[in-house]
């Protein structure tokens, strides 16, 4: 907790040193090109991605910095952008009438999150006055949680 009149802390603009983020994957793809009236394509991809320093706008906007003591705590751990599985197919068929119908389906896993803690001041502390009136820190490692599932689905002619 700042006192309101503590000097500004300094931005850095430019690679920080500490930062690092890593990703692995692997993707398995088939594909059968258009004949007797029909194509598909399909992927399943497997993949991590971890770090210190997220990849979300939040991140570059000044929200989670590295000269903030509140934002190192547990900063560590699967980024928001981590998806473990992504399924895609996607197929024509060629029907009368020269009318093609296609479709396709898409499956994610992951958006992880973080569980956090928010922790509010009183308005004087020792007769100062906090810069803020809270602070918010992880309660656990980041990208613990896994948050969502999605479909997509979607027909065309």
């Amino acid at each position: 907790m700042l006192r309101s009149d503590a000097p500004q802390n300094f931005i850095q603009i430019g690679n920080i040193d500490d930062a690092w983020r890593k990703y692995r994957g692997l993707t398995l793809l088939l594909n059968k090109r258009m004949s007797h009236g029909w194509m598909f394509s399909g992927s399943i991809a497997f993949s991590k991605a971890w770090g210190n320093f997220p990849n979300g706008y939040l991140a570059f906007s000044g929200n989670q910095n590295f000269w903030d003591p509140n934002a190192d705590i547990f900063r560590e751990g699967r980024l928001e952008s981590n998806r473990p599985l992504i399924v895609k197919m996607m197929s024509t068929v060629q029907l009368p009438f020269g009318i093609n119908l296609s479709g396709y389906f898409r499956f994610y896993s992951g958006g992880n999150f973080t569980r956090q803690v928010t922790v509010y001041f009183p308005t004087t502390v020792q007769g100062y006055r906090p810069r803020s009136s809270s602070i918010t820190v992880n309660a656990e490692s980041q990208g613990k949680q896994v948050a969502v599932v999605r479909i997509e689905y979607g027909f065309a002619a």
